[in-house]
């Protein structure tokens, strides 16, 4: 084979490599991209996001309540709630690490010393409760705060709801809430064999938004720790009420003997469904 031979034999053998690799080139752009799991800076900014969260002693500053490693964007959160419905600006300062001297409550007092994702308030909020709520702007601009008290003439209320039960065995029954268009109600039933249950019922006009909660009854624990079967009504909080897109969102907190349990429920098809949790724990009494 003469040198032209091989020259012309090496042009053919580089353009078609150049053919294959512009063809996957091409394979590869047209191909939908795969997210990874944790979500882009860009695809975040587009969702409704938020955290629970904790005051320091002084409530002019706040970590964030989660287990996950990493937190996206963490700038882009800018506002918690303080004083029922409003919205006080916050800033990201920085994300503290593992401390030796943590003692892995979640807790104003071990503030100092825990780890996480640290906010400076701007202006003090107006508010005695250890924990709040802090969001994103897509949060806040997709959501309305409902506000709610707890009226004067609860017992009234509570017996006309209890008639509606009818002769159903009730342990207890609690009035969270109370709103210009809506009350909200959670009852214990009485255990029956070997389970106990609660329901969560949220009532606006002929509007009627209900979550059964069901737990195996037993002496050690069925709903919170050492709680000896018991729901514990008293132990259950009223935080926010929102409205999203005409669905209600409700978030709650439930002390236990060892912490707090939030939820945000939201409204699907006449039931609450659980979509948030998080969990603060102080240790025992």
């Amino acid at each position: 084979m003469n040198s032209n031979s091989c020259i012309l034999l090496s042009l053919l053998f580089l353009l078609t490599i150049s053919c294959q690799q512009q063809s996957l080139t091409k394979e590869n752009r047209d191909r939908p991209k795969i997210e990874s799991t944790q979500l882009s800076d860009t695809l975040f900014k587009q969702e409704a996001c938020f955290y629970f969260a904790y005051f320091n002693t002084l409530k002019d500053r706040i970590l964030i309540l989660t287990d996950e490693d990493t937190v996206n964007s963490p700038a882009d959160f800018t506002s918690c709630l303080s004083g029922g419905n409003n919205w006080a600006p916050i800033h990201f300062i920085t994300h503290k690490l593992d401390n030796e001297k943590d003692n892995g409550t979640q807790t104003a007092e071990n503030f100092v010393e825990a780890p996480g994702y640290l906010y400076q308030v701007e202006k003090k909020p107006l508010t005695n409760e250890a924990y709040t709520l802090i969001a994103n702007d897509k949060f806040i601009q997709t959501r309305t705060l409902k506000s709610w008290q707890h009226p004067s003439d609860e017992t009234t209320l509570i017996e006309n709801y209890r008639k509606g039960l009818g002769q159903t065995e009730v342990a207890g029954i609690r009035l969270l809430g109370k709103g210009n268009d809506f009350q909200l109600f959670l009852t214990e039933f009485k255990p029956q064999q070997d389970s106990a249950s609660v329901r969560l019922e949220f009532i606006s006009g002929d509007k009627h938004i209900v979550l059964n909660q069901k737990a195996a009854f037993d002496s050690i624990s069925t709903w919170r720790v050492d709680d000896a079967g018991e729901f514990g009504l008293d132990y259950y909080q009223l935080m926010y009420v929102f409205s999203n897109h005409g669905n209600i969102e409700l978030v709650t907190r439930h002390t236990g003997v060892e912490g707090d349990h939030f939820v945000l429920y939201r409204e699907e098809n006449g039931r609450f469904k659980i979509t948030h949790e998080a969990y603060a724990y102080f240790g025992s009494f």
